[in-house]
């Protein structure tokens, strides 16, 4: 695979390669949502040796690919791929909303998806 982690919207190339075995090559390319049970087929078995998947949504996903020979012995191998959130959220708590004069609040600042590291101001 091209990478390992990329953005929603852009692309991964799975490059099909195959040695040993007998004659020539066929390849299919498969994918899922690590937390799914149903595989979507990118490429059913086929001479073509790259494949490009863009998945839609952030969240990891798992990638098969499949090769046959010409005497029909298979052999698969699986790859993980990670797309990453590219919206900024603020995930800041407080700790109370409203307080005594001469108490205090907790601020505590947390965020998800962007590019870290993450720099906070109060």
């Amino acid at each position: 695979m091209s990478a390992s982690t990329i953005a929603p919207g852009s692309s991964v190339t799975v490059k099909c390669s195959a040695s040993g075995g007998s004659g020539y090559y066929n390849y299919a390319v498969y994918y899922k949502k690590t937390s799914d049970t149903k595989w979507t087929t990118k490429q059913n078995f086929d001479s073509n040796v790259i494949v490009k998947i863009t998945p839609a949504k952030a969240t990891t996903y798992d990638i098969c690919v499949k090769i046959r020979d010409s005497a029909n012995r298979e052999t698969k191998k699986y790859f993980k791929l990670t797309v990453t959130s590219s919206e900024l959220s603020n995930n800041s708590k407080i700790s109370a909303t409203s307080v005594k004069v001469n108490s205090s609040v907790t601020v505590t600042a947390a965020a998800a998806g962007g590019t870290s590291p993450y720099k906070y101001a109060f």
